[in-house]
């Protein structure tokens, strides 16, 4: 997951402003209506994918078979697996489609002689995000239990977060293959070297979340959805983290015995069934990231210049990143079209 990080200098201060356009410079480009996609994944672990089309988005596809809502267009896609980027194409019509992502073809004996293939073990409980740096750089997200993925030969540098800690090692993909074990965390009841508790993060956001730890250790931790161990020294601790279109803080207390801390997922509105049309106008030097939790959640990737959207009518929190910083707040979306403009100031 990237790390999005303030830009701080002394002679500029760019920060995020939001206005409303006015009906008279209404878009007159073609809207198009929501429909249902069906994601067929096949590939036995969580996807990161990547949607171009009538919206440009990255969606976490999980494991077995899943559904969304998209405007309908023409759509390219990509995901990483099987150790290389897969690409293709859909058209998403009226009565929906289906996209379905396939399990690894067994490649080592016909394939490319310099790829193997190798199995990434995962140990921790919890999904983890992690980075290989050698013959590929890349970052992959590995499920709990056994992964396979296809890499080329040679020696990678890896690491990923987890028991509270950035772990990182050597590993070698040999002739013959190999496996990378990501081990559980190590049970700590305070009596340690470092006095580290185990404790337990309980995420029902339904998304994953950037979390700020200050206290005995200061500490950022990403936390995928669902229970994550880690480990922390025992004491008080303020946090801070982005959900529900604004920064949710609270007191977290790591007792002997450990403890959990809740990240509960935002109130929403009773979806009406009314469907807005929006256009968001980015005039903003770069990408825009824009999270909208309300009657549906929704997470969108947008390019400069205008870019249609449909989200449910009703009311929303949002949180925007763009111009090396964010915004929050809430947002109302009623009626039949609806404009959003951001620019850097």
């Amino acid at each position: 997951m990237t790390k999005i990080t303030p830009l701080l200098t002394v002679f500029v201060c760019l920060c995020l402003m939001l206005g409303t356009v006015s009906p008279a410079i209404a878009s007159n480009t073609q809207q198009t209506s929501s429909v249902e996609i069906i994601y067929q994944n096949k590939t036995g672990k969580d996807i990161r994918i990547h949607l171009v089309g009538p919206v440009d988005l990255w969606r976490t596809v999980p494991s077995g078979r899943s559904k969304a809502d998209l405007p309908m267009g023409r759509y390219e896609y990509s995901y990483w697996d099987c150790g290389e980027e897969q690409t293709g194409i859909f058209v998403l019509k009226k009565k929906g489609t289906v996209l379905k992502f396939e399990t690894c073809k067994n490649t080592t004996a016909a394939g490319n002689p310099n790829e193997v293939e190798i199995f990434i073990q995962n140990k921790s409980g919890a999904t983890v995000r992690i980075h290989l740096t050698g013959t590929k750089d890349l970052w992959l997200n590995i499920a709990t239990g056994k992964n396979k993925i296809t890499l080329p030969k040679g020696i990678y540098q890896y690491s990923y977060v987890d028991c509270a800690t950035e772990q990182s090692g050597t590993f070698r993909v040999k002739k013959k293959g190999n496996t990378l074990k990501l081990d559980k965390c190590k049970a700590s009841t305070g009596n340690n070297a470092t006095g580290d508790i185990q404790v337990f993060y309980q995420n029902k956001t339904g998304g994953v979340v950037r979390i700020n730890l200050v206290g005995p250790n200061t500490v950022w931790l990403t936390l995928p959805a669902g229970k994550t161990k880690g480990e922390l020294p025992a004491g008080t601790y303020q946090y801070s983290y982005q959900n529900c279109g604004e920064t949710v803080e609270g007191r977290f207390i790591v007792k002997k015995k450990g403890n959990t801390l809740k990240l509960t997922k935002c109130k929403t509105e009773k979806n009406d069934g009314k469907t807005v049309k929006v256009v968001i106008n980015n005039q903003t030097w770069g990408t825009l990231t824009i999270y909208l939790t309300g009657p549906e959640n929704y997470t969108f990737y947008l390019g400069t210049g205008k870019t249609n959207i449909d989200v449910s009518s009703g009311k929303y929190q949002y949180t925007v990143y763009g111009c090396g910083t964010s915004l929050a707040g809430i947002k109302n979306f009623r009626g039949g079209k609806s404009q959003w403009q951001f620019w850097c100031q």
